[in-house]
């Protein structure tokens, strides 16, 4: 094994190791990799990123009078205009919506929209934006349609 190689894959009480399988030898590697991720969209060059790829965090949450509202977050990581996408909402199921900041978040903003409206976020961004549902994390609080 190469010397520089050995001494990024080997750790303490291994230096006896001269030789490694090839597989093991790329899992080590990948090990000490920190993440990173790439976006492509159509028109534009590929953007590289560090870091974890944030996924689209939809939460139902209860107001005053209990009143349910949707939150959506990190639609810019995925570049939807949380304006348009609010509207979209606003229109496809008659209800109120506003865009904020994001509260306690270092940047992006947040989606309110009045009542439990997770299913109709869902379909819209699975359907109409094509985000793989792997990237859409919440989808669990949708309402329950009664039998």
């Amino acid at each position: 094994m190469d010397p520089i190689l050995a001494d990024v894959v080997l750790g303490k009480g291994e230096n006896h190791v001269v030789e490694m399988k090839w597989d093991e030898l790329t899992s080590r590697v990948q090990m000490k990799m920190s993440d990173g991720f790439s976006l492509q969209f159509p028109g534009q060059p590929t953007e590289y990123h560090k870091g974890k790829l944030d996924p689209i965090e939809l939460t139902t949450a209860t107001r005053s009078g209990n009143k349910k509202i949707t939150l959506i977050y990190n639609l810019e990581t995925y570049r939807i205009d949380p304006q348009q996408f609010a509207h979209k909402c606003q229109v496809g199921v008659a209800a109120s919506t506003a865009v904020n900041p994001a509260v306690n978040r270092k940047t992006g903003s947040e989606v309110m929209i009045q009542g439990n409206q997770v299913a109709f976020a869902t379909r819209l961004l699975l359907e109409e934006y094509k985000i793989p549902r792997k990237y859409i994390k919440g989808t669990e609080n949708a309402v329950k349609k009664k039998k």
